[in-house]
C-alpha cells in the first residue's frame, strides 16, 4: 500500500478543500447507533463522518499525518495508525465505520486481516458498517479486479500520483467474513458503484 500512502498523503490538501459529501446510508447507519456509544471510523480522510452524531463519543483513524493535524485542527479525536493493526484493545469499540477504504489493501490475506483486526476491537454485539468499490460502476466497465489507477488531478502536483484499487465482487465480503470466527455477515448491497455490508461481533 506504499503508493497507496503516499498519493493521499501529497493530496490531503485536495479532500480538506473539496470535502465528499457524507453517504446517506453510513449517515443513517450512523445516526441509527445508541447514544454514547464509542463510533470508530477507520480511514476518517478528512473527517467528514466523525461530527455527524452529537449523541456519540467519535474518533478517527487515518494512516495519513496531514489528515490527523488537520482534523485536530476541527477539534475531533484522531488517532494515526493503520487498518492492518488497530491501535485500541480488544472489544474496546461500539461500532466501526470504514468507508472507501478496504479496497486500496492490495492482498486477499491482508484484506482478511484488516476485518480480523474490525472484530478483533469491536465489542460483543458491535457492528462495522463497510463499504467499497465494486466491479459494478453505473458509467464505466471494469476489466479486471486489481487495478493502479492515477488520480485525475496529478498534473496539478506536477508529478504522477497513482492508487491501488481492488473492486469487489458481489459476495465477495461474505467469503471474506467466512474466515473470521467471531463475525456475523449480514449481507451487501450495491449502491452508485458501491459494494455496502454490515457485520455484526457475536
Amino acid at each position: 500500500m506504499s503508493l497507496t500512502y503516499s498519493t493521499y498523503e501529497k493530496i490531503s490538501d485536495h479532500y480538506l478543500e473539496n470535502p465528499f459529501p457524507a453517504y446517506k446510508n453510513c449517515v443513517h447507519f450512523i445516526n441509527n447507533l445508541p447514544p454514547g456509544s464509542l463510533l470508530l471510523d477507520i480511514g476518517c480522510g478528512s473527517g467528514r463522518h466523525l461530527g455527524i452524531n452529537k449523541t456519540l463519543s467519535s474518533i478517527g483513524l487515518d494512516y495519513s499525518i496531514n489528515n490527523c493535524f488537520n482534523i485536530k485542527k476541527d477539534k475531533y479525536s484522531v488517532v494515526r495508525g493503520d487498518a492492518l493493526e488497530l491501535p485500541f484493545k480488544d472489544n474496546s469499540i461500539d461500532h466501526v465505520i470504514c468507508i472507501q477504504v478496504l479496497h486500496h489493501i492490495e492482498t486477499q490475506k491482508d484484506r482478511i486481516k484488516s476485518l480480523k483486526e474490525i472484530a478483533r476491537v469491536l465489542s460483543p454485539g458491535g457492528t462495522a458498517y463497510i463499504t467499497v468499490w465494486s466491479m459494478y460502476q453505473p458509467n464505466k466497465t471494469i476489466e479486471k479486479q486489481d487495478n493502479l489507477i492515477k488520480w485525475d488531478l496529478s498534473d496539478k502536483y506536477g508529478t504522477e500520483l497513482v492508487r491501488f484499487f481492488h473492486y469487489f465482487e458481489f459476495g465477495e465480503f461474505e467469503e471474506i467474513a467466512k474466515n473470521i470466527a467471531n463475525i456475523e455477515f449480514l449481507g451487501e448491497k450495491i449502491e452508485d458503484g458501491r459494494l455496502e455490508t454490515i457485520l455484526v461481533k457475536i
